[in-house]
Parts: C-alpha cells; structure tokens; sequence
C-alpha cells in the first residue's frame, strides 16, 4: 500500500516538473537507460513479471537528461505491465532506432489495447479507459506527452482493441561528445626522448 502511494506522489511530481525548460546541454545515453528501465521491469513480483525482448540499442545519446529519459521509457514499460496483467500471453517489445537527427523509441505490449477513439485522450491528464480497475491517477501518459514535447520530441500509439499496443515516442539525437584532447605531435615525439 506504500509503495503504490509513494508510486502515485512520484506520478505526480513527474507530472508537475514535465512542463519545465530542459537544459540545452543536458544528453542522456540511450542504451545505459534501456538498460536501466528493462532491469527495473525485470524485478518485478514474479507472478506479474512479462517477457522483455529489446531490439537492437545504437550507441547514440538524446537530448534530455537521463533521468526524463527514464521516466518516459520506464512509465511506457510499466503501463504495459499494469494493463497486461490478465492477458494471456505478457511480452513487450522495446525497440529504438536512429534517423534523420531524431531516436525514435517503441514499446510494443500485448495486452488488451486501447478503445477506438481513445488513442489520442489517453495522452490527457487523468483520463482512463471506461472500465479500467488497474491503479492510478492517469497521469502517466499526459507526463510522457509533456516531457517528448518540452525536449521537442513527439510521442504516439498504434493499437487495436485486444491485440496490444504499440507507444512510440521521438527525442532529438544529442550530438557526439568531442574526442579526448589528443596531445600535441611534438609533446608525443619528445617524450622519452635523450637529449
């Protein structure tokens, strides 16, 4: 009962600051946070623990800090697994992909998926499918709009009632970070060098 309380707070602090300027420098490295949110996924209460498959990770960073990266990968996964529950088959597919200076992100589950109609209110504070009895304020989803767009990003869904969902969401690529400063040619060809 805590944990869910202390889950619900976080939600909405997450909420609160998602609207807030980004830093212009701030990069997050995408693999390290794949990696981070999958092993968090994967410690789980056995009994509700999916199977995680992840794709290919490039080695590129996005523009963002780690720890937006994380809660907007981390609440997509979670969502997931909270809306899974009853389904008969639990897996989900994370997949990212880099293209024209954007990382695109994908979260595929195979739950119950999304009414028609609702595709794009479910990304609204506090809405929630008519029915749904899993825990939670609705905010999840509305703190993943705000962070992909305050970072100029995009996010999404594909679904089709019960055959899963697909959450997508786009963050500018950062660029590479500059290559240690090599020392000077002259530094290297003196150096242990008898006069």
């Amino acid at each position: 009962c805590v944990v869910r309380a202390q889950g619900l707070v976080d939600n909405v602090f997450d909420f609160a600051r998602s609207g807030g300027a980004p830093s212009p420098d701030a990069s997050a490295n995408v693999a390290e946070v794949v990696d981070q949110v999958v092993e968090e996924a994967r410690s789980v209460d056995p009994s509700d623990r999916p199977e995680i498959v992840v794709g290919p990770v490039p080695k590129c960073a996005v523009r963002c800090s780690r720890g937006v990266l994380s809660s907007i990968l981390g609440n997509l996964v979670r969502n997931a697994i909270k809306f899974m529950r009853d389904s008969e088959e639990r897996r989900i597919a994370i997949r990212v992909v880099e293209s024209s200076g954007q990382v695109r992100f994908e979260v595929e589950d195979t739950g119950p998926g999304i009414p028609p109609g609702l595709e794009e209110a479910v990304f609204q504070p506090y809405v929630r499918g008519e029915g749904v009895t899993q825990p939670g304020l609705g905010l999840g989803l509305a703190t993943v709009r705000r962070f992909c767009e305050a970072h100029g990003g995009s996010v999404g869904v594909r679904s089709a009632g019960g055959r899963g969902s697909v959450f997508h969401f786009t963050l500018p690529r950062a660029p590479d970070a500059a290559p240690d400063a090599m020392p000077p040619v002259s530094a290297k060809l003196s150096h242990g060098v008898a006069s």
